[in-house]
């Protein structure tokens, strides 16, 4: 007994003039209680019922008193829209050549009238049926992927080993200049319409994967316009490579991202947060000097409570002051326009003077600092000026992130080429969090870190910049059980 398909079963549309036929038809889906079957007998009644109802799939004879031949199917093709289309014919069982025709001009399978068997039918329905709604599910997603690239200005590509063609999202050929239609393109006369800088960057790609690299990314165009008129873009290429079980390429896949909004978003970012800054500067300047020369100008000695709202008034004004200064800073070492003149100098030296400087402050916040001596001194290799300004800001968000009684310790170590500089400190733990989050920007920080005054600041944000541009890294060290680590990693001098 047949267990029914789905939850409505599948509705056949049955197309055949010969009652005979037709008969024969419902006699073999006679025991199928999960196909049910609605019969007409010319073309202009089977183009009226598939107007009024939704079929699964469409039994066709290709001989009817209105309409004969191949070419019936276009008209059923369009008609039909993704039900399945069997064509009974009266044809040889053997006809291949007819079966082929039939299938190319869109039916699902041929089935010769004198070939029907007990279930046959009812099985060939069930299997035409189920692919043809898995072809359409894919159809649907492919427009799905096809609109979802689109608005993300993001396409993919992909090409085998020894084929001339490249195969192309519709939005990838978009990006590229072209019809933005999904479809193989060849690629000499891809390589041929794109400027002469991409073709190097995508001959060093290709390269780098013949060489051994499972994936490669690079700038293809720098805000170019592929053609006369046309908007600049910046496109970022990416490719992954496929190898078989000897590690020989097989072909490759990646992408084309679309960064010219982008772009223009952090280029409109960098201006805003650039005047804004130089444009706080003067009246903050006025304010502070405001707040230095009233108590002079009192007639009588301020009360204890004016004083305490002028010294607060004075702290959060200096505050601000820095919060200014870091926020240019930033932009100034994102820019990339702040020079780096490295030069060898004793760590152990730079870490005791640095450290000094801050205890009046680590003082008056009730924190201990401590440096850990290390048993033999080593030479670094960096922008001594860029490090001091690194060091200052993560020793003050340490004091800054301390409780009272609570300590910072400072050690350094070498660990093969590169010197370390470990600052742990017992106030708020980030390990549970990624260091990328620690050493963010305001506004991309976790909300937890910002409010325990760890890495919501501008201050680490600096200190990966500072460390970075001069080939150092920052990363967290290991994990204490009442708060948290920040090492930083130097090139040794040799």
């Amino acid at each position: 007994m047949h267990e029914p398909y789905g939850d409505n079963g599948i509705s056949v549309l049955l197309i055949e003039d010969n009652a005979a036929d037709a008969r024969l038809v419902h006699e073999q889906l006679r025991d199928c209680a999960d196909i049910s079957v609605t019969w007409v007998q010319r073309l202009d009644a089977a183009l009226g019922a598939l107007v009024e109802q939704r079929f699964d799939a469409v039994l066709l004879d290709l001989l009817l008193p209105d309409a004969r031949g191949v070419d019936l199917l276009a008209t059923m093709r369009e008609s039909a829209g993704s039900a399945a289309i069997i064509v009974l014919s009266g044809q040889r069982a053997d006809d291949r050549l007819f079966a082929r025709a039939a299938i190319l001009r869109g039916a699902e399978d041929f089935l010769p009238k004198g070939g029907l068997a007990p279930h046959l039918l009812g099985r060939m329905l069930t299997t035409a049926v189920e692919r043809q709604r898995l072809v359409t599910a894919l159809h649907e997603r492919e427009q799905q992927l096809e609109e979802a690239q689109r608005l993300a200005r993001l396409g993919h590509w992909s090409l085998r080993a020894g084929r001339p063609t490249v195969e192309l999202s519709g939005e990838a050929a978009r990006l590229l200049g072209h019809t933005p239609v999904a479809s193989f393109w060849p690629l000499g006369e891809l390589l041929r319409n794109l400027p002469r800088t991409a073709r190097l960057r995508l001959r060093h790609c290709w390269r780098a994967l013949q060489a051994g690299k499972d994936s490669v990314a690079c700038r293809l165009f720098d805000n170019e316009a592929l053609r006369p008129g046309d908007a600049p873009v910046d496109l970022i290429f990416e490719a992954r490579v496929r190898r078989d079980k000897r590690g020989k390429m097989e072909g490759a896949f990646g992408i084309l991202r679309d960064e010219s909004e982008h772009g223009r978003l952090e280029r409109l970012k960098d201006e805003i947060v650039s005047v804004l800054g130089h444009e706080l500067r003067t009246p903050l300047t006025a304010i502070r000097g405001s707040l230095g020369l009233l108590p002079g100008l009192l007639d009588h000695p301020p009360s204890d409570a004016a004083v305490q709202l002028l010294e607060s008034a004075g702290r959060n004004a200096e505050r601000l002051a820095r919060m200014i200064d870091n926020l240019l800073d930033l932009d100034r070492l994102e820019s990339g326009v702040v020079p780096f003149v490295p030069a060898r100098f004793s760590l152990a030296s730079f870490l005791s003077v640095t450290v000094a400087a801050h205890r009046e402050a680590a003082d008056a916040a009730g924190v201990r600092m401590q440096v850990l001596t290390p048993s033999t001194d080593f030479d670094c290799l960096c922008d001594a000026a860029k490090l001091r300004q690194a060091m200052d800001c993560l020793i003050a968000e340490a004091i800054k992130s301390s409780p009272v009684g609570g300590s910072v310790e400072f050690a350094i170590r070498a660990i093969a080429d590169r010197a370390w500089i470990e600052v742990a400190h017992s106030g708020f733990c980030f390990h549970a969090m990624p260091v990328a989050t620690v050493l963010e920007r305001p506004g991309h920080a976790d909300s937890a870190a910002s409010r325990h005054g760890c890495g919501g600041g501008l201050g680490l944000a600096i200190v990966k910049r500072l460390i970075d541009g001069q080939g150092g890294v920052v990363e967290l060290g290991a994990e204490r059980k009442n708060g948290g680590c920040l090492r930083i990693g130097l090139p040794l001098a040799a």
